[in-house]
């Protein structure tokens, strides 16, 4: 029993996200020839105003910062946040319930992975012009208004959960394929509050 104990606390602690290094208190994890992401480290204490460099130099190494890792920003409280334009990956849980205000995600990111923001405490976020799949549960939160960028193709099963979102825009002429009714739902409830996405006109 003892060792069966034991053998399923090394698989659980498997599971936990890692990091290789930390700079300027912000812990990084190799993902690739000479690129990091940003990674989970509970214990590193992380500066109030979170700005995230585009590179970062580790032992005479540099490496370009292209992800937000999985559960990385996770319970943070934060003042302000600085995505570079060098990220091209939000991760899983990367926001889960993380505190700050407002979230811009930069041009550079194509995809926002499923549940990437869920419960995050941010009621404004500016998507970027590149951001092309949403995928399910990702803005489980409570923001009050949404734009959406022109570039977007596709959006997940109860993508955006809110009962205080109010205003959505959408800057794409040809409008987003929706996974489900629930792509927009109250989050009380889990019933669509968008029938019909307006575009722009051609």
């Amino acid at each position: 029993m003892k060792k069966l104990l034991i053998t399923i606390a090394v698989y659980l602690l498997s599971m936990l996200p890692t990091w290789a290094f930390v700079v300027d208190s912000i812990p990084y994890n190799k993902i690739g020839i000479n690129q990091v992401e940003v990674a989970y480290n509970s214990s590193q204490k992380m500066p109030q105003n979170l700005i995230i460099p585009e590179k970062v130099t580790y032992e005479g190494v540099t490496y370009k910062v292209t992800e937000i890792g999985y559960l990385a920003l996770q319970y943070r409280k934060f003042s302000s946040i600085y995505i570079p334009n060098t990220v091209t990956l939000i991760n899983n849980n990367a926001f889960l319930e993380c505190n700050v205000s407002q979230i811009v995600v930069p041009k550079s990111v194509k995809t926002i992975v499923s549940y990437a923001f869920t419960y995050c405490k941010a009621t404004s976020y500016i998507i970027g012009e590149s951001v092309e799949t949403i995928g399910d549960g990702a803005f489980n939160t409570g923001l009050t208004s949404l734009s959406l960028p022109a570039s977007l193709k596709k959006v997940g099963i109860k993508c955006f959960r809110s009962d205080n979102l109010t205003l959505v825009s959408c800057a794409a002429v040809v409008p987003p394929i929706l996974a489900d009714t629930t792509a927009f739902c109250f989050e009380s409830t889990s019933k669509t509050m968008v029938d019909t996405l307006l575009v722009p006109a051609e």
